[in-house]
């Protein structure tokens, strides 16, 4: 009969040898979605709502000044392909899927207008984490072990443009303008996955976590039609291009302005983003489309 030293370490063999043959695809049953959310966070606002709000009586060459604030939502789809930690997965997830694992969030613009110029930034923080566990069964049925993994992402994207109104006029009903832009997103994106396996009363533990953070140059032309004083169109466009990605984004608005500053915005957004960077284990590679609906909330002083 082997020490009990012995015993302990044909156990912990054992268990090594389960943890291995299902920590790969557990693990990765846990990413597959969340991978793909990290890539929704490095995108998640939309400084499209910061549509044009000149009244039609109104141009955007006068020294008229004003101020908005506000909060929006995006409740995204998302497909595509990511690589990340070490893991690859091709990525379907929905809106609810991201709604079950949020544990915290924020997005906010603040834009500042004065004649043709407009100055504005978009703020979005998402803090994600999800669950999930898998019992490991011998060649008897009987349970020697089980693995549980732990997934937490957090994100902060930052955004600044500067517009200019290039075009202003008015029509035989409402006005027409269009702004160029020219800005910069910032990403900071922390994420920590934690395994755990526990063979015959023994446990083994392992923790990996990733700090990623690039910026990008972006340009773009914002347009806004507005029938009258409350009822407006409004669209978005813009390439950003950095080191290591690239992305497009397409967003069209519908908006409500009531008589006491607050603006009620509905749309549509579509927004594709490529990122690649490091090599091996460290590799992160992101190819991914976010699309679906968006609703806004801004109050304009």
């Amino acid at each position: 009969m082997g020490s009990a030293a012995d015993i302990r370490g044909h156990h912990m063999a054992q268990g090594k040898v389960l943890f291995s043959s299902v920590q790969h695809a557990e693990v990765e049953g846990v990413m597959r979605n969340w991978t793909a959310i990290v890539a929704m966070l490095l995108t998640s606002a939309s400084p499209a709502l910061v549509c044009a709000q000149e009244r039609p009586s109104e141009t955007a060459s006068s020294d008229r000044s004003w101020t908005r604030i506000g909060l929006y939502g995006f409740f995204v789809s998302i497909e595509g392909d990511v690589r990340y930690a070490g893991i690859e997965a091709d990525v379907d997830v929905s809106f609810s899927d991201i709604l079950d694992n949020l544990d915290a969030g924020f997005m906010g613009i603040a834009e500042h207008r004065r004649g043709r110029w407009s100055f504005f930034i978009d703020l979005a923080y998402l803090d994600l984490s999800e669950s999930g566990g898998a019992s490991v069964r011998g060649p008897l049925g009987m349970a020697q072990g089980t693995v549980t993994a732990d997934v937490k992402f957090q994100e902060v994207l930052l955004e600044g443009f500067v517009g200019y109104r290039v075009l202003d006029n008015d029509l035989e009903v409402g006005r027409f303008g269009v702004d160029a832009l020219v800005g910069a997103r910032y990403n900071w994106l922390n994420a920590e996955l934690g395994d755990e396996v526990s063979v015959f009363g023994l446990t083994e533990n392992s923790d990996r976590e990733r700090d990623q953070q690039w910026a990008d140059g972006v340009f773009g032309i914002r347009a806004e039609y507005r029938a009258d004083a409350n009822w407006s169109l409004s669209g978005w466009a813009d390439y950003g291009i950095g080191t290591d990605s690239h992305s497009y984004h397409l967003t069209a608005f519908v908006n409500y302005q009531f008589d006491n500053g607050v603006e009620l915005s509905g749309g549509y957004r579509h927004y594709h983003m490529q990122y690649e960077k490091g090599s091996g284990s460290s590799k992160v590679e992101l190819d991914l489309d976010y699309t679906g609906p968006m609703v806004g909330l801004t109050y304009t002083f």
